[in-house]
């Protein structure tokens, strides 16, 4: 999660998060709120483990927010490793 507004120390100035997303099995849109609080990095890393690995990956060597000068750059850059890299032996 990325907190654009911070204080001096680079905490978040408010705690409170929101999330929205669309559930199409529901076609309702769905609002959460609440406070939101780091868990800690121990808690952080067993949830990045417990992700796919192609989640890792793509969370790894993603570029998250940067501009795209071309849209061919909004090709996954865990595929386009895939493609690039020799077959792995078996």
């Amino acid at each position: 999660m990325t907190v654009s507004t911070t204080d001096a120390d680079g905490r978040p100035a408010n705690p409170n998060a929101a999330l929205t997303f669309y559930w199409p099995q529901l076609g309702r849109q769905i609002l959460i709120r609440g406070a939101a609080a780091p868990a800690g990095a121990a808690a952080g890393a067993a949830d990045f483990l417990a992700r796919p690995a192609g989640s890792r990956a793509e969370a790894l060597i993603g570029r998250q927010s940067e501009i795209l000068d071309d849209p061919a750059d909004s090709t996954s850059p865990s595929n386009r490793l895939r493609r690039e890299s020799p077959p792995t032996p078996a």
